[in-house]
């Protein structure tokens, strides 16, 4: 099999036209048009980065060579199969605006019933969902200088809640016998200044996540883990953006079947930041409507997310530019 068909033309249409639709919604940043997506097919392809496991899966009918599933991961949109493919939109969806809920609803429903084709879509939340507080109640206008608005951290999370009908902000889910956890922030600078737009972990979180990385746990297993927030902060920039990073990193030491994916400093893929190995692994995914360089310059006419393919004995991310129609990293 070679990489251009590890996804199909069909494959990468369903996910940009997801994007496309979801990039509708920015107001504070330089939209991407609907043409410039839609023309992207499959492109020029380049390594995967592959994390390869001891664990071996059941062998399909069509052998070791074929994935078992597979799903894309993106985040900081600001709005944004059978083989049971899946997509998992990692943090700040909106500005945590009711408005901004409304209009991603309609743009999901409608790109994705355009596409006849069911994709689940899983979600985290961000520092912008807790973003309303830096906004006028009355003119919706931006106006920090009167933070917190009338806002709190609970209707802010209750608003992002009933977006994704849960009951609280972390959740987990299985993919083909493989376990997906979905990690989020409970409180924002709303709570305490100092909390900023850095994740907060409760203990009950934190003891969760240790019950669920126990939870049918096979040695050699892949386990993904969403956050919008890094745990580790970059190499060359030793601020950590979640406030338990400790107990986290701690947490999933103890797993080095971990592969977690976060969003949140919009860094293009290629970066050193792009990949950090040491116990587990973790991955930057990007941003699909504003890319950074590591000098945190803005990077024009970028769009980025991952694809991620699921092996017997192996896990291979890919990284893809929906604008210049290419894979990277």
């Amino acid at each position: 099999m070679s990489k251009s068909e590890l996804y199909t033309n069909s494959e990468i249409k369903d996910i940009i036209r997801i994007n496309v639709g979801i990039c509708r919604i920015m107001r504070f940043y330089k939209m991407i048009t609907r043409r410039q997506f839609l023309k992207a097919f499959i492109g020029a392809a380049a390594g995967f980065y592959s994390v390869k496991f001891n664990f071996a899966a059941p062998i399909t009918s069509a052998g070791m060579n074929s994935s078992i599933f597979r799903f894309a991961v993106i985040s900081d949109i600001h709005v944004r199969n059978n083989d049971r493919r899946a997509q998992v939109i990692n943090g700040d969806l909106g500005n945590g605006i009711p408005a901004d809920y409304v209009t991603l609803r309609k743009i999901l429903q409608s790109e994705l019933s355009g596409s006849g084709t069911t994709i689940p879509l899983y979600f985290t939340i961000g520092n912008h969902e807790f973003y309303k507080a830096y906004h006028n109640p009355n003119t919706n206008s931006w106006s920090p200088e009167t933070f917190p608005n009338g806002e709190t951290d609970m209707m802010a999370i209750e608003r992002f809640l009933q977006f994704t009908q849960r009951d609280k902000v972390y959740t987990d889910t299985y993919i083909k016998g493989y376990h997906l956890i979905f990690l989020g922030s409970e409180k924002s600078a709303m709570s305490n200044k100092s909390i900023g737009d850095t994740a907060y972990l409760s203990s009950e979180q934190l003891n969760w996540l240790q019950e669920k990385l126990r939870e049918n746990y096979v040695p050699g297993k892949p386990i993904f883990i969403f956050l919008h927030q890094p745990a580790l902060g970059t190499s060359n920039n030793k601020n950590h953006f979640v406030i338990q990073h400790e107990e986290l990193n701690d947490i999933l030491k103890q797993y080095p079947e971990v592969i977690k994916f976060s969003g949140h400093l919009h860094l293009e893929l290629g970066s050193e930041a792009s990949v950090i190995q040491d116990v587990f692994t973790q991955y930057n995914d990007s941003s699909t409507c504003r890319t950074l360089d590591m000098k945190y310059t803005l990077v024009p006419n970028k769009s980025e997310g991952l694809y991620v393919e699921v092996f017997a004995d192996k896990v291979n991310v890919k990284g893809r530019d929906f604008l210049k129609n290419e894979w990277v990293m």
